[in-house]
């Protein structure tokens, strides 16, 4: 389901998430909330952070898996995979609002923060990236509880995603 700032369905996740990345202050939020998996999107009008809008996007892996385990030998323990129908909503509403998409966000359970070779395989197109401006925010979570979280972008310079924080 898609949620943003006006809709909150899972109220304890979001409530806790959604101030540390709008306001940019990480220090102790993980706290109040644990996720094994979580995923989304934060689009904004403007370069500024009061105006952002957090959706956070349903993982359809275990359907993925479970329909066809050849072709996605993974679950949702270990991979992350949108509902294209959702995806298209999002980026929809993202496009009808002249909005810019500034961040995708997923968790790795049971390991650390990095940019994984999935993670750069889902952001490039032919090598390059679909979105690159927009940065990647991966959360290490362990036993539900966050442990890490660390920030990607596009680098043009080293053709890579690097580590931002």
């Amino acid at each position: 389901m898609v949620v943003t700032k006006k809709k909150i369905n899972n109220k304890k996740a979001i409530s806790a998430i959604e101030p540390a990345l709008i306001s940019g202050f990480w220090e102790f939020h993980w706290l109040y909330w644990a996720a094994p998996i979580l995923g989304g999107i934060i689009a904004g009008l403007t370069e500024t952070k009061k105006n952002d809008v957090l959706f956070r996007c349903n993982n359809i892996q275990n359907k993925l898996h479970e329909m066809d385990s050849e072709t996605y030998p993974r679950n949702a323990k270990t991979a992350y995979n949108i509902d294209p129908r959702e995806l298209f909503k999002v980026f929809n509403e993202i496009e009808s609002k002249g909005m810019v998409l500034k961040t995708f966000y997923h968790s790795h359970p049971d390991h650390d923060a990095y940019f994984s070779d999935e993670d750069k395989k889902m952001a490039l197109f032919d090598g390059e990236p679909t979105y690159p401006d927009a940065k990647h925010l991966v959360v290490s979570v362990y036993n539900n509880i966050v442990k890490g979280e660390a920030l990607f972008g596009w680098s043009s310079k080293t053709r890579s995603f690097e580590k931002i924080l």
